[in-house]
């Protein structure tokens, strides 16, 4: 029961970026999806009592991490925060955006 809720945020984000990215290159839309589901996961978690109360106390942080094979490129962050780390040419370097904007 509690893995059938998991899978189905993975149906959920293939629905919406088919809903809007429909034009986009298959591959494209897959990377779409994979990220999607890692921030609905981190969504579904805040539904939990004991971690939205953790997340209100500031006792509890939530991190997602999505790693890119293709590009070699690990990505984690918060709701609101993403950060890249590339392996491919240069190890050290970091790009971090900002979600909210």
């Amino acid at each position: 029961d509690f893995i059938d809720d998991w899978v189905k945020i993975a149906t959920k984000a293939k629905e919406e970026v088919l809903a809007t990215a429909r034009d986009s290159l298959f591959d494209e839309q897959c990377r779409k999806c994979e990220k999607l589901a890692v921030k609905l996961s981190l969504e579904h978690l805040q539904e939990y009592p004991y971690v939205k109360e953790g997340l209100h106390k500031k006792t509890l942080q939530l991190w997602g991490v999505y790693y890119d094979f293709v590009m070699a490129h690990l990505c984690f962050g918060t709701l609101t925060t993403l950060i890249t780390i590339s392996f491919q040419e240069n190890p050290s370097r970091q790009q971090a955006t900002d979600r909210a904007s």
